[in-house]
């Protein structure tokens, strides 16, 4: 078995200030925590054998910061360590395909929606849910713009992704602001909508969409 490095420092830090605050965090146990470990060092046949010797393992535990094995290999940008865990039929991909596009991984993002697709048909457009990096209904598309990976937006919309244009801040449409202005709290809702704005107004996407880059720009701007 392989030697595992010691705890980060900033990390336990961080946990002991958490704990202190009187928040119940998961907490790996000591089998999960060696399975953590040997994907964190990408030990391949020590996961391989994991696997086979505890057929009912848990594969979607998660540690404090609520990140999964499957985030560890994303976060680590190991390759084959993703492929092996996204063929475990039970794993869920939560929002790892996120994580992945942020960091401009465009392989790692394919292998993760293409195994969100073959799980359940058209939730690879899903927006986040219960994310602790990401705003609730945060898309593929939306981080991709954000960020302006312009490889990655030209991926994502040739698989179908776009952005949703926000209403303005001003919109009270019966359709939609209004229902949701009645059911979120106000100051999510504006950092939500704020987000979508920074992501359909971001120069990288813009050119994907718009013929004019300039004057769209300049009409967004008035909004």
């Amino acid at each position: 078995m392989e030697e595992t490095e010691a705890p980060d420092a900033s990390s336990e830090d961080e946990l002991d200030k958490v704990k202190s605050q009187g928040v119940v965090l998961p907490q790996l146990t000591s089998v999960e925590k060696y399975f953590f470990d040997f994907v964190a060092n990408g030990n391949l046949t020590c996961v391989k054998k994991f696997l086979e010797v505890n057929p009912h393992f848990k594969i979607n535990a998660v540690n404090y910061q609520n990140l999964s094995a499957l985030h560890i290999a994303v976060l680590e940008r190991d390759v084959q360590m993703l492929e092996l865990l996204l063929s475990v039929p039970n794993v869920d991909c939560s929002d790892t395909a996120l994580h992945a596009i942020r960091d401009n991984q465009q392989q790692m993002a394919v292998m993760i929606l293409n195994k969100m697709e073959e799980q359940r048909p058209h939730s690879e457009f899903a927006g986040a849910v219960d994310s602790s990096e990401f705003l609730d209904e945060t898309t593929p598309m939306d981080v991709a713009a954000a960020y302006g990976h312009f490889d990655m937006i030209k991926l994502l919309a040739d698989r179908g992704h776009s952005i949703t244009k926000p209403h303005p801040p001003d919109c009270y449409c019966r359709e939609i602001c209004k229902r949701q202005r009645e059911n979120e709290d106000p100051l999510v809702l504006d950092k939500k909508r704020l987000a979508r704005y920074q992501a359909f107004s971001n120069p990288a996407y813009i050119c994907h969409i718009s013929s004019d880059p300039i004057l769209k720009a300049f009409q967004l701007s008035t909004e």
